[in-house]
């Protein structure tokens, strides 16, 4: 395992939470990938989503940027930073109650991509 699927994963995790990263109400337009489309169900966003899907896509853009490996010190705030202890991504999740279905089965994607990350952090470690 290398830097490259460091980072992949990494883009796998933040696109899973970019969902939650922006709200809209009913009246307004939305790009829908093809074109601007009506909101026609308004929906809110999550501003720890939001805080997280900022800093992960930023990690991965300065680690793909860095030519050289990643160093003792960078694994370290890496993994401290998502997988550590108290405040860290490791503890972030979605409220269900507030967005539903739908958040469970991100929260379950996310455990998932977290324990992947962590097996991927044990690995580059080595």
């Amino acid at each position: 395992m290398g830097k490259t699927e460091l980072i992949q994963q990494i883009r796998r995790i933040a696109a899973e939470i970019q969902p939650y990263t922006s709200s809209h109400t009913i009246g307004q337009s939305v790009w829908n990938g093809e074109q601007y489309a009506p909101v026609v169900s308004p929906k809110s966003m999550d501003p720890y989503a939001l805080s997280w899907w900022a800093t992960l896509i930023t990690m991965a853009a300065m680690m793909e940027y860095q030519e050289d490996s990643l160093s003792g010190k960078q694994l370290e705030y890496l993994h401290r930073t998502l997988l550590g202890g108290m405040g860290s991504f490791n503890d972030f999740s979605l409220d269900e109650k507030l967005f539903g279905s739908e958040a469970g089965t991100t929260n379950r994607n996310l455990s998932r991509l977290r324990h992947e990350l962590f097996l991927m952090f044990r690995e580059y470690e080595r």
